[in-house]
């Protein structure tokens, strides 16, 4: 559950064209529900983005995906398939260069999610 979190937030900030570059999750030991606290470094970020915009959201990606562990690569990777055809299906967008920052770091996605991922996600 914590790995599908992490994306969650991750995309769904992504969307609201919103990072932050100092992540602090807190994770439940009951239920694995992950909740990011302190979100006073959050940024909104400018469209189209800054050089400095496009250089925080990259430190967010890689804080966020340097959450999941390896062994959750598949279920991070179909979360992250899933969340991307979410925010079409909202109608909205991810900026085309934050998006490929997004896409260009992330390692944790296989297979199936990559090659539908490449071929028909237009964000």
């Amino acid at each position: 559950r914590a790995a599908g979190d992490v994306i969650r937030t991750m995309v769904r900030m992504l969307a609201a064209g919103v990072v932050t570059v100092d992540v602090q999750p807190l994770m439940s030991r009951d239920t694995g529900e992950v909740v990011f606290i302190d979100m006073t470094e959050a940024r909104v970020l400018s469209s189209p983005p800054t050089f400095l915009d496009l250089a925080n959201a990259g430190n967010f990606v890689a804080e966020m995906l340097g959450l999941i562990p390896e062994s959750l690569s598949e279920v991070a990777s179909t979360v992250l398939l899933e969340e991307l055809k979410e925010v079409q299906a909202r109608g909205e967008t991810i900026d085309q260069e934050v998006y490929g920052i997004l896409i260009g770091n992330t390692n944790i996605i296989k297979g199936e999610a990559l090659r539908l991922i490449e071929s028909h996600c237009d964000l």
